[in-house]
């Protein structure tokens, strides 16, 4: 497990790079959009953050928060998956696809909280929460990313189609560029702004609640 949650970011950040890469060689004309420095800027922060944090060796509450988001990111990521899913390519199939875009959404929010708690519980200490939350939205955002950008690559033709796309990118000369690009910036705030940010907030919810839960030194209780 330590390799793992040592390593396994690191594979997220090579993997989610390698999609955004390929969306840019894709849509060429994504680099000529005036925002195009800023989202660029955020994605390399993002990545950047993720491979220091990954190498750095840290304190031991450094390394616990490290592997509990390793082991509880992925989960995340997979409802994540689930969400996006289902709110871009199911727009067609009805409205009971609003219970797994609603129901994944609340459990990403939920599991983020538990992770921080769990970590909060074992050791203690309050700040075992926010770090293991918000490297559990590390790893998450990771996966939103790729998935962002692995429908904007692989799933163009029911983007395309979709009436909400239609409306917003009524003037676009480019659609699929434009829809590209709304994606590719959806993923990278995804990363930083769901996946680190709120997911440090949520790990301190849990986390206040995990300390509170926790065992205090020294304290007997009678049999």
């Amino acid at each position: 497990m330590d390799r793992l949650a040592r390593w396994g970011p690191l594979g997220g950040v090579v993997l989610a790079g390698g999609l955004v890469a390929a969306t840019l060689w894709r849509y060429p004309r994504l680099l000529d959009d005036p925002g195009a420095p800023l989202f660029l800027g955020g994605l390399a922060v993002g990545l950047g953050a993720a491979v220091a944090a990954t190498c750095w060796a840290g304190r031991p509450l450094w390394s616990d928060a490290r592997r509990t988001g390793t082991r509880w990111g992925p989960l995340v990521g997979a409802l994540w998956i689930v969400e996006m899913a289902a709110g871009n390519l199911a727009y067609d199939q009805g409205r009971w696809t609003l219970v797994p875009y609603y129901a994944s959404t609340v459990a990403a929010v939920a599991v983020t909280g538990l992770a921080g708690g769990l970590a909060a519980h074992r050791s203690g200490r309050f700040w075992s929460g926010p770090l293991a939350g918000a490297w559990s939205g590390l790893a998450s955002g990771l996966v939103g990313l790729a998935t962002m950008a692995v429908l904007a690559l692989a799933a163009m033709p029911v983007l395309r189609a979709d009436p909400q796309n239609l409306a917003e990118f009524r003037g676009a000369g480019d659609l699929d560029t434009a829809i590209a690009g709304d994606f590719l910036a959806g993923g990278i705030m995804h990363l930083l702004v769901v996946g680190v940010l709120a997911g440090g907030v949520l790990g301190a919810i849990g986390g206040a609640a995990g300390v509170a839960s926790a065992p205090r030194a020294g304290v007997t209780h009678p049999a």
